[in-house]
């Protein structure tokens, strides 16, 4: 590893972040006097960094707390919003995973106890700890993998093995990305290092989950996309798969889920036909394009991308008042009308718009919207944008050809505990694992999961517990296989999330 030192720029930002700061929270005026000093995570970045390639796409809800922040001395609100741009690269980057991974312990640390993490996505329930997790993790005698952003994290390390793999190897080869230079044209590329210390981190660090824990085992990570046959990893398949499992055969259903994340908005379109383990099969692929999140639109800071490069969209759709800054009226043309008109080009022979039912799920993006997650609507703001704008809108809007998906399901925010974190361990059991394939039968390989985000992580494992929503603990009954699952989210674990913690972090 290397021993590089990265140079401390106690950089203090009031003057510069002054104009950038928003109160959230209350909704009432917040000091903005002093604001938190950073270097914009300069050890965390190998060399090949620039502002330019490391541009967080949205801001984040900076919590007070004295020690990881004490410059931040707003007291009227426990948050304040940092802007993306007060998140910039303040000098030339010099990975160093020692004082990097020190950032990160603490930001753990902090992030798991904040209120809003006591039970998962609702502010009650205990105290919380990364000492508690570890005991929790105990507790289950499954292996365990990475999703999402700990694939990649490793993927882009090169150990992206299903297998196998330990902090040796990780921080061997963290060692030999990070101490030459990382290149990309955004952070997706450039982040590895940052991603990587951090998935070290939170897996391996000293007394970590994974560290002399005898009863748990973390194996390696599983891609999300699809491969071997396999539809690949999404939450949504899982909803589906516990919707319309132990029912009575019925015909088939077609149903187009939105899974609204912090980083962006994808569609799917599945053929559903309920049964005791029901079938569910993907028409097409997951569409998406380069939004910056239905929580962005909310805010007034919705973005989306226009262009001939990856996930862009080739032109401005109709309606859309344009690129940047677009508020919660311009969710419907800019990101919804797109995604369904690529649904419509899907549609079997013989299935029309109508016959297709619509549904919208919110996760972590939108979790931090709520007041009481640091955010600046109330419930009864969020479900109007969800009830009187976009359900409205996609209920009624003619779009391409004429198409009307008039019937629309749920449009909502789903909690981390007993919907996301449960669906994801679903999907990924049954894709991987066959845990569900024999009817009364629960399969021999049960795997638990770390699935990180954007902006939470979720935790689910197999446990010998009582379900309790208290304790996190909830069934999940498929084809006659019953398994009881802990499932725990954390708000501000996600990957992008942490990473930008780290690099608001004072010191």
């Amino acid at each position: 590893m290397t021993d590089r030192t990265a140079p401390i720029l106690n950089v203090l930002l009031a003057s510069v972040l002054a104009a950038s700061l928003v109160a959230c929270g209350s909704g009432s005026s917040s000091s903005t006097a002093s604001a938190p000093g950073n270097n914009g995570g300069l050890d965390c970045f190998a060399t090949g960094a620039t502002v330019t390639n490391t541009i967080e796409g949205s801001g984040i809800a900076l919590f007070y707390n004295a020690i990881m922040y004490p410059s931040n001395t707003n007291m009227g609100t426990p948050w304040t919003f940092l802007q993306p741009a007060a998140l910039d690269l303040k000098g030339t980057p010099s990975y160093n995973y020692a004082t990097c991974s020190a950032k990160y312990d603490t930001i753990i640390n902090t992030v798991i106890a904040q209120d809003r993490n006591k039970n998962g996505t609702l502010s009650d329930g205990s105290n919380d700890s990364y000492a508690a997790l570890r005991s929790a993790v105990a507790r289950s005698t499954a292996p365990f993998v990475g999703l999402d952003t700990f694939y990649y994290a490793a993927n882009d390390l090169g150990v992206g093995v299903s297998t196998g793999l330990s902090s040796a190897q990780f921080q061997a080869a963290l060692s030999r990305k990070c101490s030459g230079t990382v290149s990309g044209v955004d952070i997706q590329a450039t982040g590895v290092c940052a991603n990587g210390t951090y998935m070290n981190n939170f897996l391996w660090r000293a007394n970590g989950l994974f560290i002399d824990n005898v009863s748990a085992d973390f194996v390696g990570v599983q891609p999300s996309n699809s491969v071997n046959g396999n539809p690949g990893l999404t939450w949504t398949r899982g909803y589906l798969l516990q919707k319309y499992s132990n029912r009575s055969p019925g015909t088939q259903i077609y149903t187009a889920v939105f899974d609204a994340g912090s980083s962006g908005t994808r569609v799917s379109l599945y053929e559903v036909i309920p049964g005791l383990k029901a079938s569910i099969t993907p028409i097409g692929n997951t569409k998406k394009y380069k939004d910056s999140g239905i929580n962005d639109f909310m805010s007034g800071n919705g973005t989306i991308a226009v262009g001939t490069g990856k996930n862009e969209l080739p032109t401005l759709p109709a309606n859309c008042s344009g690129t940047t800054g677009l508020g919660q009226s311009q969710v419907g043309p800019c990101v919804l009308q797109p995604l369904l008109d690529y649904v419509t080009t899907q549609l079997p022979t013989g299935v029309n718009a109508t016959d297709v039912k619509v549904e919208l799920f919110a996760t972590a993006g939108m979790r931090t919207e709520d007041i009481k997650n640091g955010g600046a609507f109330t419930t009864a703001q969020i479900t109007n944008f969800y009830d009187n704008i976009m359900k409205l809108y996609v209920r009624s809007t003619p779009l391409s050809g004429g198409a009307v998906y008039s019937n629309v399901g749920e449009f909502k925010t789903i909690n981390g505990n007993s919907e996301e974190g449960v669906w994801s361990w679903i999907n990924l059991n049954d894709v991987y694992y066959d845990t569900f394939a024999t009817p009364d039968e629960c399969g021999s390989n049960q795997i638990g999961d770390f699935e990180v985000g954007g902006s939470s992580m979720q935790v689910a494992f197999p446990v010998n517990s009582t379900p309790t929503e208290s304790g996190n603990v909830y069934n999940v009954n498929i084809n006659g296989c019953s398994i009881n699952v802990y499932s725990k989210t954390f708000l501000g674990l996600g990957g992008d999330d942490a990473r930008k913690f780290m690099r608001a972090y004072n010191y």
